[in-house]
Parts: structure tokens; C-alpha cells; sequence
């Protein structure tokens, strides 16, 4: 299988995700639209943390932060 269109578990994504789009006023039908995927999309990944390589690019380029920040990792600005 591809890595970019299997569901990967990242544990926090999801609350990360939503409070960096709401800080932003951004609906989950806004950020999809932008992204270029659906709010199907956004919920599954908000609420179950589960997203693919594709959907993490998407999101971070909406919000206009790096992947590294919505994994958490340490030292993202």
C-alpha cells in the first residue's frame, strides 16, 4: 500500500488541528474547500486522529503551518 492513502494514527492530531482552525475562524467546510479535500475528511481526522500523507499537506498548507507543528513535534514554531 501507499503512504499516501493509508490512514495513519497520530495521537493529538486531531485536537491540534481544530484549535489552530478555530483560532483562524475557519469552519471544517472552509478548510476542506481550501485544502482541496472534504469536511468528511476533516472530521474523521479532528475527532479519530487519523489522517493520510495527502490530507497533512492539505491541512498544513491551509493553516499555514508545518506538518512538524500539527504532529507536535518538539521545536516547531
Amino acid at each position: 500500500m501507499n503512504n499516501r492513502t493509508t490512514k495513519k494514527l497520530i495521537p493529538g492530531l486531531g485536537a491540534r488541528v481544530k484549535a489552530v482552525r478555530n483560532r483562524q475562524g475557519l469552519t471544517l467546510q472552509v478548510a476542506a474547500t481550501r485544502g482541496g479535500t472534504t469536511p468528511q475528511t476533516l472530521v474523521q481526522l479532528e475527532r479519530h486522529d487519523l489522517a493520510t500523507t495527502r490530507t497533512l499537506n492539505c491541512v498544513s498548507r491551509v493553516l499555514g503551518v508545518t506538518i512538524d507543528e500539527l504532529l507536535g513535534r518538539k521545536g516547531a514554531s
